[in-house]
């Protein structure tokens, strides 16, 4: 049976997805195509019609998890406060919902580790969706410099997902919280303050997905 191109992305959309959620579940090594096929309530040979190969699905799904984050993240600072971006993008990273929620949260913790044993489109594809989401958090440091708010943006990510890793790996324990708490503590510490006259836009023009920190 033939579908049409409508049905046809209409089944690729549903396959990214539930792929974007087993990546943040559980890693790449986590996504079988059999059992993720079955889930999306689909046979195990129409694979092939929409992915080139279990990478290919990989690469994908992983940038349409990124873009999910990111697309949170702007929606979340959009009508705020210039100076209140950064906190609120922190508060919700770094809160026990998204620590037990791995599916529906951010997928850099469920698979940074394994990029340098992903092939080089993949490596690239992350690369890429990286740059973007640390525009995003460096515009959120509106007094500092641009090479200020640079490392001040990869600092804040790195420490977000170590951070909201380690709770993970310690989640049922006061020092999961502590853990938190802490790194929260840390990141808010320091406030980008904007002068009245002044809003820049602080979200991320090169977004495009609309579904999840």
């Amino acid at each position: 049976m033939r579908y049409s191109k409508g049905r046809k992305r209409e089944t690729y959309d549903r396959i990214l997805k539930a792929a974007s959620v087993q990546l943040k579940k559980n890693g790449s090594n986590g996504i079988g195509i059999a059992n993720l096929m079955r889930e999306a309530g689909l046979t195990h040979g129409g694979f092939y019609s929409h992915f080139r190969s279990r990478d290919d699905l990989v690469s994908k799904a992983f940038a349409i998890a990124m873009d999910q984050t990111t697309f949170r993240w702007n929606k979340l600072i959009a009508n705020l406060p210039a100076n209140d971006g950064l906190e609120a993008i922190v508060r919700a990273y770094l809160c026990t919902r998204h620590r037990d929620n791995p599916g529906d949260g951010c997928a850099l913790p469920a698979f940074a580790a394994e990029m340098g044993r992903g092939d080089k489109a993949t490596r690239k594809s992350f690369s890429i969706k990286l740059e973007v989401m640390i525009d995003l958090v460096a515009a959120q440091y509106t007094e500092a410099s641009t090479g200020e708010a640079r490392e001040l943006a990869i600092s804040a990510i790195s420490t977000m997902m170590g951070a909201i890793t380690l709770a993970r790996a310690s989640a049922g324990q006061d020092l999961s919280v502590e853990i938190l708490e802490a790194s929260t503590k840390s990141l808010t510490a320091r406030k980008a303050r904007t002068p009245a006259a002044k809003k820049p836009d602080r979200t991320s023009p090169r977004n495009t997905s609309p579904d999840t920190p």
